[in-house]
């Protein structure tokens, strides 16, 4: 009766023993493919910003972006200037882009007109190879031509890509 007793416990802890095994097993591989995954998507990351170059223009030539593989890296920044419409003539309007914390944000410099003055937050997408096409959107201005809300966007053309401009 001892003996039937024991081996009922001993096979109990066995069969405990391969499910724990094979739980271990299983945690292991899921932190391999998290950690593979992650992987990825870090160099994923690192090829988008490395395929753009230097300096970037819009394919009219009247927007130009310096530096912005640099915003990866958190408090990085980059330089903005654009030759926009306001009151029926060209006004310059030039800023900041900054890293803060995995978010983009803008913010346009004094030297632009505060009648088109806006600082923001900024997504950003590759639709394709040869294009960058970055959004703006406003959640402070002293403008009186844009509001809190109101989004833009400028498509870059990425040179080392095949592009021209």
């Amino acid at each position: 009766m001892v003996e039937k007793t024991l081996a009922t416990q001993l096979q109990n802890n066995v069969f405990e023993l391969s499910r724990s095994r094979a739980d271990a097993e299983n945690t292991r591989q899921q932190a391999e493919e998290e950690k593979r995954n992650l992987q990825q998507k870090i160099e994923e990351e690192e090829r988008y910003f490395s395929e753009v170059p230097l300096v970037i223009s819009t394919p009219d030539g009247k927007g130009r972006i310096v530096g912005f593989s640099r915003l990866k890296e958190t408090n990085g920044s980059a330089q903005y200037s654009f030759i926009v419409k306001h009151e029926n003539e060209d006004a310059t309007v030039t800023g900041t882009i900054s890293n803060q914390g995995g978010k983009l944000s803008y913010s346009d410099d004094y030297s632009t007109n505060s009648a088109i003055r806006t600082n923001g937050e900024i997504t950003h997408s590759k639709p394709n190879d040869t294009r960058l096409r970055i959004d703006f959107v406003v959640t402070g201005s002293s403008s009186d031509k844009y509001r809190v809300g109101d989004t833009f966007f400028a498509t870059f053309v990425l040179p080392g890509q095949g592009g021209t401009l």
